[in-house]
């Protein structure tokens, strides 16, 4: 994940659409996977700031209040990057999406939640059909998503 931050040249477009904040999930996972997903986080963050024509942009799914509250704190957490974009989407949905990152026209990440143990696994797909169906998808759920308030009212 984080080799694919440091090769991405103009933008990074990711998902989250989960019934629980990233902290949820260290229980699930070793103390190595647990700083690795928060390097990535931050890694992500650091990217928007360098120098260029580069974007990050966020989505969020906000189906109850921990998810809500997480949310709010990465927007206020990131409000002094300006390329680093936070909306949220609702997700009616019982269950995690499968998730996305996708860096530049290159390559796609999709983490799947699975199982009762909410398991992360996750696939690299650097095919470009792929690459820009995911792009396509990304764009179609930015689309209907909003902007959170700094205030935490939702727009």
């Amino acid at each position: 994940m984080l080799t694919e931050v440091s090769r991405a040249r103009f933008r990074i477009m990711t998902t989250f659409i989960r019934h629980r904040p990233p902290e949820y999930f260290l229980g699930f996972t070793d103390g190595e996977t647990a700083q690795v997903a928060s390097a990535y986080f931050e890694a992500v963050v650091r990217w928007s700031a360098l120098p260029g024509p580069r974007s990050v942009r966020r989505i969020v799914c906000t189906p109850n209040a921990e998810m809500e509250g997480w949310a709010q704190r990465f927007v206020q957490e990131t409000s002094a990057y300006p390329r680093h974009e936070i909306r949220v989407v609702d997700w009616p949905l019982g269950i995690d999406a499968v998730n996305m990152a996708v860096f530049d026209d290159s390559v796609v990440l999709l983490a799947f939640t699975s199982g009762p143990a909410q398991q992360l696994n996750g696939f690299r797909i650097d095919e470009p059909e792929f690459v820009r169906c995911s792009v396509g998808h990304f764009e179609q759920l930015w689309s209907v998503s909003r902007k959170l308030a700094a205030s935490s009212q939702r727009t």
